[in-house]
């Protein structure tokens, strides 16, 4: 058996008048401090522990947030080089109905003043001339589409009338017995004057 003895003298003037002894068993003090040692370490492991887990979670959550930064940068990236492109579309839409005019104008002259004098060749000469004014016509209409389309964000609210839209939308018959829409395009049957 393991014990700490301590002895200490009562003095009185000089005078030792006893002995105090104080007797601790060791066996019981080195259990406390291996009991201690050991608590102190689990203590250390889970401190440590719960460290690394919460760097692990603030390098997720770090690594989360750029991955989010770059994805955001490059949907702004894409919508820059998707809005110049729409720009760059807009302005060389808004560019072709003048050379369709002018090629329209020219094919309405042709047809005036270079019929064939063979009956046989003036119809398919005027079949041609027709096409040529229908495709330059279709032309016209997918440009007005493209063009109606970009400037979709940029239009302002303003009152329309019902009539106007249905006239529109619709069309009306003429009196020469053909469908037409406004702007003079007309949907069952064309009819040029050359």
């Amino acid at each position: 058996m393991h014990l700490l003895e301590v002895c200490s003298r009562i003095l009185m003037d000089d005078k030792i008048i006893g002995v105090v002894r104080l007797v601790i068993k060791t066996k019981t003090g080195d259990e406390l401090l291996r009991e201690n040692r050991s608590h102190m370490l689990i203590s250390l492991v889970l401190q440590m522990g719960i460290a690394l887990l919460g760097t692990w979670f603030l390098c997720q959550n770090q690594n989360h947030h750029l991955a989010r930064r770059q994805e955001l940068r490059d949907q702004l990236h894409q919508a820059e080089r998707l809005s110049a492109l729409g720009q760059l579309a807009e302005s060389v839409a808004h560019e072709i109905p003048n050379p369709l005019n002018t090629i329209s104008i020219a094919v309405r002259r042709l047809g005036r003043e270079s019929q064939p004098k063979i009956v046989e060749r003036k119809e398919g000469f005027v079949e041609l001339i027709l096409l040529i004014l229908d495709e330059i016509s279709r032309l016209n209409g997918i440009v007005e589409v493209f063009l109606t389309f970009s400037r979709c964000g940029r239009q302002m609210i303003a009152p329309y009338h019902f009539r106007d839209f249905v006239k529109k939308t619709v069309g009306t018959r003429d009196y020469s017995g053909t469908w037409r829409r406004d702007q003079g395009r007309e949907s069952t049957q064309t009819r040029y004057h050359i």
